[in-house]
């Protein structure tokens, strides 16, 4: 979220709130000057609000290091994987042909963990939920 889209005095209330400190590094608004930024904590997008409460202050340098780290392809999470050198190599359930974006489609159309576990008797929901993880940090990343 950009200044001008942050009112003033939320912008002022919140900095005050969190000791006009970031809230990952803890670095000072004195020692950082003006890179520290208002971002929602959970994004509008995902149901976050525009309530005081739901801001937090982050320093600049913060907020990109942590949107411009990807995933680890070679080991995306610890029941994906993908196969180097593969033509359309993408994350897959390991040990199945399932793929993680297959997975993600599903759980945005309103099925369940539940429901996947029952569609594919080999997924646990372990695997389930790290796709869904994984597909929603890939979109985050690609945005």
């Amino acid at each position: 979220m950009t200044a001008g889209r942050v009112p003033a005095d939320t912008r002022r209330r919140v900095a005050e709130a969190a000791g006009e400190r970031c809230g990952y590094c803890r670095n000072s608004q004195r020692v950082v000057g003006p890179l520290l930024e208002i971002d929602h904590i959970v994004p509008e997008s995902r149901g976050g609000t525009s309530t005081d409460s739901q801001f937090g202050v982050e320093e600049v340098r913060d907020l990109i290091e942590r949107f411009d780290t990807g995933p680890d392809l070679a080991a995306p999470r610890p029941h994906l994987r993908i196969i180097p050198g593969k033509p359309s190599g993408e994350p897959h359930v390991e040990e199945t042909r399932i793929p993680s974006v297959s997975i993600c489609v599903l759980h945005r159309s309103g099925y369940t963990t539940r429901d996947l576990v029952r569609f594919y008797p080999v997924l646990r929901s372990v695997a389930v939920a790290e796709a869904i993880e994984l597909e929603a940090s890939l979109a985050v990343r690609a945005a």
